[in-house]
């Protein structure tokens, strides 16, 4: 068994004791790796069918280890994108609606670089009027799509998020961003607001660890 679903295992087991795991597997990484030719999601041994009586939480424990993939960097071959499609198409077909499930969908559909179904999922996964996060995998999505407009504009306005308190983060993936689409000069002021946030991030902290000292 490889590293990815050794974890993975470990990771469903907590799942199965903590009452409320998922919040804290949020999608760390911007862009996955190239498929390698390995089929790691088809012949995973944890891999089920999904069907009507599949329960909620079986639902979450996939979704899991889909995510999972990338976070340790699994290969995704051209048959594991395919079965990733199909496992969430099934999943999306059981109308199981809770945002976080559906954030999980984006980002699967994002894995299988399925980025029109990534998009229409990251879009119904946000609430009216709400901010997207920095790590919500709809940046990624809007971005795979070519929709680039929407990519910028959406990072942009996670920096008004309740929740964002890392916003060199969101200037970090702005400077990715320009950087892919060629715009270079745009790319090095974003990474300049990145470090300029990171060293303001750091003197508060400084500050107020003298206060408290």
């Amino acid at each position: 068994m490889k590293l990815y679903q050794l974890t993975t295992t470990a990771i469903i087991t907590l799942v199965s004791i903590i009452s409320n795991p998922l919040e804290s597997f949020s999608q760390k990484k911007f862009f996955i790796p190239p498929a390698l030719g390995q089929d790691s999601w088809v012949n995973s041994p944890t891999r089920i069918e999904i069907t009507k009586k599949t329960s909620l939480q079986e639902i979450n424990y996939k979704l899991i280890e889909i995510d999972t993939m990338r976070k340790y960097n699994a290969p995704v071959s051209e048959a594991d994108k395919k079965a990733i499609i199909e496992d969430l198409e099934k999943i999306e077909a059981l109308r199981k609606s809770r945002n976080l499930i559906i954030n999980y969908i984006c980002s699967g559909y994002n894995i299988a670089e399925a980025w029109e179904k990534a998009v229409k999922a990251c879009e119904r996964s946000l609430r009216k009027g709400d901010d997207p996060d920095i790590f919500h995998p709809i940046h990624e999505a809007y971005f795979g799509a070519k929709k680039y407009n929407k990519a910028i504009n959406s990072l942009k306005q996670s920096l008004n998020s309740d929740n964002n308190n890392y916003p060199f983060v969101s200037y970090q993936k702005l400077g990715l961003m320009y950087f892919k689409l060629g715009d270079y000069p745009e790319a090095i002021r974003q990474y300049q607001k990145a470090v300029e946030s990171i060293k303001k991030s750091y003197e508060g902290y400084n500050c107020e660890a003298c206060i408290h000292d």
